[in-house]
């Protein structure tokens, strides 16, 4: 709902000691629970249909014309009209573990506590907000590589998808992967100045996923697909002298698919933003931990730095991702071929779609709303 809560903070004692006021915060949460659910079930009994946040020529030329009310009955009186092509919906989702891997792991056989293999080498360590346990961001130092190699992952994903799906035409398959699947061995991968980019033929390693993603969703047997590819979690570097002093985006990549042959992509692409920084999306890197010794034994002697680690905005105060970059390079996007999602709705295929970043489990959750009615399909 992009609501946001004041009056809930930290509270300060005689000692000087700070208390978060829990009470407060578990009371917004629930107001914000009951609002959610409110708006749903008004949605369901008014059927008034969506505003789109997408902006087409039809809609600048209503919002141009008319008045709020004028519109939204156009759009209402559009969705009587329109049918959908589909009437099932399948969701297929891709599980896989893409948060910071345990420094330590339990050897099953002897039950004692092991340096994780996987970890090994990285100098990527850092402790989640509120824990001592010791993590490090998985991912290959050369981040061209790790793009290449997380592409392969989620195209192998699809496939396996496309072999268990519903090959119906008049079943909409919803393909789902995790948050965090793009983040890079530093925790973010960076958006690259003109220069940079020039020096890597022109396109960078988020221009590279970009381009992977569209490269999959292009194909004939994908045409009544909708794929949300978790997210991309980027970085962008600020001219000023601290070397750590980063803004930092959170954003689904989310395409049709289409066929290459009979249609084009035009209204196929969309950017999704998240808006708030949760205290699990990054690690508190090495150098911020009071406690270092506890990864000391795990990192090379001859080069024990972490300084490509990026710090953790939500601990530095950050509570909100930089979204105004969105913005300001909405013309640049659309450009490219992208619209952006910015207050949770869109239209597509005769279906009304919520897209809802839940804070507290930092997921993405689609509520999907058919004209006609409907059969759900179970989840894979």
């Amino acid at each position: 709902l992009g609501t946001q809560f004041i009056g809930h903070e930290d509270v300060q004692t005689r000692q000087g000691r700070t208390i978060t006021n829990n009470n407060e915060r578990r009371k917004h949460m629930l107001w914000t629970l009951f609002l959610s659910a409110a708006v749903v079930c008004l949605l369901k009994i008014q059927r008034n249909g969506p505003i789109s946040s997408l902006r087409t020529e039809e809609h600048d030329e209503l919002a141009g014309t008319g008045s709020a009310e004028s519109l939204q009955s156009s759009l209402r009186d559009g969705r009587k009209s329109a049918k959908s092509p589909y009437t099932k919906v399948q969701t297929l989702s891709f599980q896989i573990y893409t948060g910071g891997a345990p420094a330590f792991t339990v050897d099953k056989s002897t039950g004692k506590e092991r340096t994780n293999h996987e970890c090994k080498g990285l100098h990527s360590y850092g402790s989640p907000e509120n824990s001592e346990a010791l993590q490090c961001y998985l991912g290959l130092e050369d981040t061209a590589e790790d793009v290449e190699r997380r592409l392969n992952i989620m195209t192998d994903a699809v496939n396996k998808a496309y072999d268990v799906s519903d090959k119906d035409d008049s079943t909409l398959k919803i393909f789902l992967a995790p948050e965090f699947y793009f983040r890079g061995v530093n925790g973010a991968f960076q958006f690259q100045t003109e220069e940079a980019e020039e020096e890597n033929g022109g396109c960078s390693d988020i221009c590279h996923i970009f381009k992977g993603l569209e490269n999959i969703v292009a194909n004939k047997r994908f045409e009544n697909w909708l794929f949300l590819f978790g997210t991309v979690i980027a970085s962008e570097a600020l001219p000023k002298e601290d070397a750590f002093d980063y803004q930092f985006y959170n954003f689904t990549p989310l395409y049709k698919g289409f066929d290459p042959a009979t249609s084009k992509r035009i209204g196929k692409n969309f950017i999704v933003p998240k808006r708030y920084v949760s205290n699990m999306d990054f690690l508190t890197p090495l150098r911020h931990l009071t406690n270092k010794s506890i990864a000391m034994e795990l990192l090379d002697e001859k080069n024990h730095t972490d300084s490509k680690t990026l710090m953790n905005p939500h601990a530095s105060g950050q509570k909100r991702y930089a979204n105004d970059i969105w913005a300001r390079y909405k013309d640049e996007l659309t450009t490219l071929g992208y619209n952006m999602i910015e207050y949770g709705w869109f239209f597509m295929d005769g279906i009304s779609f919520v897209s809802s970043w839940t804070t507290w489990i930092s997921s993405v959750v689609f509520v999907v709303d058919f004209p006609i009615a409907t059969e759900c399909r179970g989840m894979v």
